[in-house]
Formats: C-alpha cells, sequence, structure tokens
C-alpha cells in the first residue's frame, strides 16, 4: 500500500505544528513542506499562548510545551493605563515567546521525524508540483491564494479590512504583565498592545483609529520619524527604552489594516485549510496561535483514524466550524 502525502504551504507556526502532530500520530505519511521564502528570515514578534492551551500543546507535541514553559515569559496580570490611571486585574495564565523561537523550535522537531522542508519554492494552487500528492493544507496565513476559489464556489465569503491602523514595532523594556496602554493626542487616541518578554524583544503593538491616523500625519511619516514620534508618545511607558520597527535582516512592514477573515469553509479540491487561511482572530485576543495549532492538531487525529478520505476530512471542518 503506497504511502499518504500530504504537502504543507507554508512553513509557519500553523503548517509546522501540523506537520509536527503528523509526523507522532500518522509516521506513514509522507509530509512535504513548501515555503516560499528561501530560508527562515525572522518575520513577527512575539505571540502569546494559554497556559491551558499549552497544556493541549503537551498532548501533542510535548517537547515543544516544555520548552515554551521553560523559554518563555509567564505572565497573569493585565495593567490597563488610562490618563493617569493604572487598573490591574488578574487573567488566566499566558506564556509569551519570540515568533521566530517558536518556529525555530518546531522546525527541529519535524526533521527529527523526517519531514522534507522545502525552502524558496513558491507553490500556486494549480502547480504540478502537488499533483503526487494525496491532501494539500493551506497553511500559507492571511492571504491564502487557496482560500478564494474554494471560498467563492461554496459560500461567496470575502474577507474585509477593519477602519483601524496598527504597526507591529518592539522593544527591549522589560514587563511583567500585558499592558494595555492608552495615549490621548490633539487628533485622538493610540493605544498599545505590550505582550511581556524577559527574554527578548518585547511585542509593542500599536493601534489607532484611521482618522487618527490620518490627522497626525503617520502615513506622511518616514520609518525613523514613526518610531520616533511613538517613543515621544510613550516615553513614560518604554521608561528611556526605544522602539524598533524591525527585527534583524527583516523589514518594517509600516501600518496596516487587520484583514478579517470570516470562518467559512475549510475543505475541498484537495485542500484543507488552516490557522489564518481558514479563519483570522485579532492580535488582541491574544488567541492566533492556539487556533492555528488547534486546527492542526484536530486535522491530524481526523488523518491517524480515518485516513485522508472526503467524508473524514469533511467531518473534521464540521467539527472546527
Amino acid at each position: 500500500m503506497a504511502p499518504v502525502r500530504i504537502a504543507v504551504v507554508g512553513a509557519g507556526p500553523a503548517g509546522l505544528f501540523f506537520a509536527a502532530c503528523v509526523g507522532r500520530k500518522v509516521p506513514h505519511c509522507r509530509v512535504t513542506v513548501f515555503e516560499r521564502r528561501s530560508d527562515q528570515t525572522p518575520s513577527g514578534w512575539g505571540v502569546v499562548l494559554a497556559a491551558r492551551a499549552l497544556q493541549e500543546v503537551a498532548v501533542d507535541v510535548p517537547e515543544l510545551a516544555a520548552a515554551v514553559r521553560e523559554e518563555g515569559t509567564y505572565w497573569d496580570r493585565l495593567d490597563i493605563h488610562h490618563r493617569e490611571r493604572t487598573s490591574t486585574a488578574q487573567v488566566q495564565g499566558y506564556y509569551s515567546i519570540a515568533r521566530q523561537r517558536l518556529v525555530n523550535l518546531l522546525t527541529e522537531d519535524v526533521r527529527r521525524f523526517g519531514v522534507d522542508l522545502q525552502f524558496g519554492v513558491d507553490i500556486q494552487p494549480d502547480s504540478d508540483l502537488l499533483d503526487p500528492y494525496d491532501l494539500i493544507v493551506a497553511a500559507d496565513g492571511v492571504n491564502s491564494r487557496f482560500r478564494s476559489p474554494l471560498v467563492r464556489e461554496r459560500h461567496g465569503l470575502e474577507t474585509d479590512l477593519s477602519t483601524n491602523r496598527y504597526s507591529w514595532l518592539g522593544t527591549y523594556k522589560s514587563f511583567d504583565a500585558f499592558q494595555f496602554i492608552f495615549q490621548e493626542t490633539v487628533a485622538g487616541w493610540i493605544w498599545a498592545h505590550v505582550y511581556p518578554d524577559r527574554r527578548g524583544m518585547t511585542t509593542f503593538i500599536v493601534e489607532c483609529e484611521d482618522l487618527t491616523w490620518r490627522n497626525l500625519g503617520l502615513g506622511d511619516m518616514s520609518e525613523q520619524a514613526t518610531v520616533e514620534f511613538l517613543q515621544r508618545l510613550f516615553e513614560e511607558a518604554l521608561g528611556g527604552h526605544a522602539l524598533a520597527s524591525s527585527l534583524p535582516n527583516s523589514y518594517w512592514p509600516g501600518w496596516k489594516r487587520f484583514r478579517r477573515v470570516p470562518l467559512g469553509p475549510l475543505f475541498g479540491h484537495r485542500t484543507y485549510l488552516i490557522g489564518d487561511a481558514g479563519c483570522t482572530l485579532h492580535f488582541s485576543v491574544g488567541s492566533g496561535i492556539r487556533k492555528a495549532f488547534g486546527d492542526g492538531s484536530a486535522l491530524a487525529a481526523t488523518i491517524a483514524r480515518h485516513g485522508v478520505t472526503q467524508a473524514a476530512l469533511q467531518a473534521c471542518e464540521r467539527d472546527r466550524l
């Protein structure tokens, strides 16, 4: 009997976690991960994972859970700064860890299980390279090229953009709790979502309404001018530490609008969507990685129990919707 062949498009946390689960649960599968970038250049700052979610990860990939507990920053407090007042609340425990470190840990793991990682291969939905595979797992993120044909055929759902603007930044300032910092300007409020990281670069996401962004001229500012403006604005919270607009060997993506991908169909035409390719969760919720891992775990468990059949994959889709 020929082994099942699975192609994963995207070597981010979603695709790699799925590959790690398959390596353990379905060792007879042959998994190939295609990544359009030529290497694993740092992308993004930090990610957060709830302690309860980490317990779920420990069931599937125990080595990863142990590494996150050892290397990550644990926090269970939320500080909200508004004008001259700070409010504090206890929240469920979370771990913060650099996104690149998480990707590196997963990469090391899947290689141990014989997963074939191919970098610098830009896979299109109609690529001949996909012909030999029994299943294509699209983990290519919010701008997935595999989602549109599937969604249009079954639901006609489209993505949309939020009106707010946001920019991912970082700082070496160490925090011991999640920070939600509001600053008032002449053109309206600007606020920061801060994921603490005591061992590396703390994630500092700045967000504001589109009108505020326009009236302050943030869209016309250079990268350096933007960073200097935001450093002055959040000077007290930063305590003299600088903001960084990009990681080494990467670039500043500028200001973005959050792309909302509504929950819709996940399976069709040998293709199954996981992570942000299937549905996005706003960064303020702090559950994007948990959902990505949950998608991969559920799909791998389905394949282990029932194989790569249309009925099984449709059942998995129903469970995730």
